[in-house]
């Protein structure tokens, strides 16, 4: 592979992986994904996917009345991100052909590898505040919220993939 269709493909990655960590996971349970390998959530705008995921999680990890202000910094956060994203993606879409249009390859390559930081940058953040929520949750919550995580991340990974 080289090193553009590298970029590409990490860029790609990173625009799609945000809605799968943004807010851990749900359950493997069989009538969560489709035959045909597509997620559940697909044609949903991220804020309705962050908010379901968020509605999943609180409902599994049982939280104290003590966590719950946690719980709402974290779900805002979450969801905040969320609606920002849906702005970028919505942008990303309006701009569909015009965007690299004019660019030589070099231009493409640092505004490609511009994003990948900033979309770094927002990955940093996520992890700080979800390490902020979990340190607020008991052993057996933290194991609940990271089997979410891996869950979904496993998933994300395959899809697609038959």
């Amino acid at each position: 592979m080289n090193h553009t269709s590298f970029l590409r493909a990490l860029l790609v990655v990173s625009m799609f992986a945000a809605p799968a960590f943004m807010v851990a996971a749900q359950d493997t349970d069989a009538d969560h994904s489709m035959p045909d390998g597509h997620n559940r959530h697909q044609g949903m705008n991220p804020v309705e996917r962050a908010q379901q995921h968020l509605d999943e999680l609180e409902q599994k990890l049982y939280l104290t009345a003590d966590q719950q202000a946690a719980w709402k910094t974290y779900a805002d956060t979450a969801l905040a991100r969320a609606a920002d994203r849906a702005k970028h993606m919505e942008e990303f879409h309006a701009q569909r052909g015009d965007h690299h249009g004019d660019m030589d390859t070099a231009s493409r390559l640092e505004h490609m590898s511009q994003r990948m930081r900033e979309r770094a940058d927002e990955l940093q953040q996520m992890a700080k505040d979800t390490r902020a929520f979990q340190q607020t949750l008991t052993p057996e919550q933290q194991t609940i919220f990271d089997l979410y995580w891996k869950s979904q991340f496993k998933r994300g990974m395959r899809h697609g993939r038959k």
